[in-house]
């Protein structure tokens, strides 16, 4: 059965003006005693170790320290090793050994007047950081270590109290002096159960550390022999089979925003789009790719035809270049369930926000929030032109047919070089965690043997033993899956990936099929047509004609787009997700034209 897709613009809980509490001690007696006040000297903050891609490398002087200083404790917060969450920072982390000032000091340091209360305030002026920068710094750059943070509840800011003579002759810090961050703790995680307090209950928070370190750990393990694009997918589809869209949006921040109901084994929690996101990016933080490869997450307003909604997605950097993957869109049942929002590029200026087309009815505008403008640069939020290609050997073509009710025919071209190819597939309909991809067999072709798996075992009838052969007639390969235990009109997605001995070379696109052919609504595809070959005009744009069959009385079974192309010259070329093609210069390439179960017919395009 196929859903009908759903665009989710998740509520994103913004941030609200910082609390700026001060409160300075005012004292009339002389100081005795001047020597006294020196505190030890403090190293000031170096954004050394932080990676260029994080918001906090950006930061540098007061703000830098502050990062550095907070984050520290919330990593102890997050842990279970740290219960109170108002953060202490000494004074002179932020001023070093300069903790007392003449008058006159203060007068040529920030051109204040000489009166009292000009003095007062210069004292207060000293520290020049920007709360707001600091904490949004440390939201975005800590995706899971703030999971017990109400950020609907503003962060509360308290300058320290000084000391000055009554004859405004002189103003000091005393050596104990703190500059205080309150964050407040959400109340599922709070030692009362209420928000507005700055103590955790550390049993609870060690609860959820121990939950997310066992299943990352799962995840991340499963993923070291991945190439780096395997593994992004990978990751991917942990997260929207881990977890569902929270669609009660009158739940607090602490209970849908946050990462930790991405990775609790729970179905009774989920998240928005903030939870998707950062998930995405504490797996790539703590993935060791093979190249340079690494996600932000980023805010701003999704757009889509009428409707505006806040939300947050993903820039990935991988080869180089930046992507957008929409985590929250792509989960099942959304508009983007297949892969049509991870790794997209498209082209246009930052600034007015990317238009992603999905198909020929529907696009979606991401545009960037003046935070995330401010956080990161230009460089890092600009996304390539063109969508990632992984393959380094073009494509590979394949099909599933159906044989009767209950078999299956995978079939697929050689590419050349590859030493194995491997088979994954699953379910294909609600999420359930037998909607994943799994690996099914291995296939060796130098001796047409294949190696089934225990997840393709389980497709089959009881005592059945899977096929361990592989024919290859006619330049196609062909391995069967028989005896299902499931009958006509069960939906399964596949895709063929080839190797190159650990090396991913290229890999198939998603193929979805009914068993039996069809069920009592929806049909597999039996043909696709198109013209032998069309004309167009460099600098045009035009729509290639085609024709489906499917069985009367049958509506076609899929859940990508009718039609896919495979353009084989894409300097000649080029398809949007709206089926419109663009002539780019003269020259003859084929094109492919490929239908959800992959039977697919070529065209040959000549442009003048």
């Amino acid at each position: 059965m196929i859903k009908k897709n759903r665009i989710i613009a998740a509520s994103l809980a913004a941030l609200t003006a910082f609390s700026l509490c001060i409160m300075p001690v005012k004292n009339t007696y002389a100081l005795s005693n001047e020597s006294s006040l020196a505190a030890s000297s403090t190293a000031p903050a170096s954004n050394k170790g932080i990676p260029d891609y994080k918001a906090g490398a950006k930061l540098t002087g007061q703000n830098l320290t502050a990062y550095t200083q907070l984050k520290a404790q919330i990593e102890k917060v997050a842990s279970g090793n740290l219960s109170s969450t108002e953060f202490n920072i000494p004074v002179s982390a932020f001023l070093g050994d300069k903790l007392y000032y003449k008058k006159s000091e203060l007068i040529s340091l920030t051109g204040c007047n000489a009166d009292i209360e000009s003095l007062k305030a210069a004292m207060v002026s000293l520290f020049d950081f920007d709360s707001t920068t600091i904490a949004h710094a440390l939201i975005y750059d800590l995706p899971y270590e703030l999971y017990w943070f109400d950020k609907t509840i503003s962060v509360t800011l308290i300058t320290p109290g000084f000391k000055y003579g009554s004859d405004g002759s002189y103003f000091y810090f005393p050596n104990d002096s703190v500059v205080t961050f309150k964050f407040y703790a959400s109340a599922d995680y709070s030692k009362s159960g209420k928000t507005n307090t700055c103590t955790i209950d550390t049993t609870k928070t060690k609860k959820s550390a121990k939950l997310v370190k066992k299943k990352v750990t799962q995840i991340l393990n499963a993923a070291k022999e991945l190439s780096d694009y395997e593994a992004l997918c990978y990751f991917k589809d942990q997260i929207t089979n881990s977890t569902s869209y929270n669609e009660n949006t009158g739940l607090i921040y602490g209970d849908s925003s946050q990462l930790v109901y991405v990775f609790d084994d729970n179905e009774k929690t989920s998240v928005v789009c903030e939870g998707y996101s950062k998930a995405m990016q504490y797996l790539c933080d703590l993935h060791t790719f093979k190249g340079d490869v690494h996600c932000i997450s980023v805010g701003g307003s999704l757009d889509e035809i009428s409707s505006v909604g806040n939300h947050m997605w993903n820039i990935i950097t991988i080869d180089g270049k930046n992507y957008m993957a929409d985590l929250t869109n792509s989960d099942t049942g959304k508009v983007g369930e297949n892969s049509s929002l991870f790794l997209r590029g498209e082209y246009g200026p930052l600034e007015n926000g990317y238009q992603i087309y999905l198909n020929s009815a529907m696009s979606l505008s991401y545009i960037y929030d003046k935070q995330t403008m401010n956080l990161f640069s230009k460089d890092e939020l600009a996304i390539t032109d063109n969508d990632y290609n992984f393959s380094t050997t073009g494509y590979l073509l394949g099909k599933v047919t159906t044989t009767g009710k209950r078999t299956l025919n995978i079939s697929w071209h050689p590419v050349d070089g590859a030493t194995k190819y491997i088979i994954y597939g699953c379910y294909c309909g609600s999420k359930t965690s037998t909607n994943t991809l799994k690996k099914l067999a291995t296939i060796t072709p130098a001796s047409l043997k294949a190696t089934p798996t225990a997840a393709l075992s389980s497709f089959l009838k009881s005592g059945v033993t899977a096929n361990k052969k592989v024919t290859y007639s006619k330049n196609l390969f062909t391995y069967k899956i028989s005896n299902l235990v499931k009958g006509a009109g069960t939906g399964f997605r596949f895709e063929i990936r080839a190797y190159k001995g650990s090396t991913l070379l290229t890999k198939s696109l998603d193929f979805h099929v009914l068993s039996g052919g069809s069920g009592k609504t929806y049909a597999n595809a039996t043909e696709i047509t198109s013209p032998m070959s069309n004309f167009m005009y460099a600098g045009k744009k035009y729509n290639i004609k085609y024709e489906l069959t499917i069985p009367s009385g049958k509506q076609l079974y899929s859940h990508v787009a009718d039609v896919r192309y495979i353009i084989e010259d894409t300097s000649i070329l080029t398809v949007n997700d709206k089926g419109v093609f663009t002539a780019r210069k003269a020259g003859k390439t084929k094109v492919y034209l490929i239908a959800p179960n992959g039977i697919w017919s070529l065209t040959e395009i000549t442009v003048k």
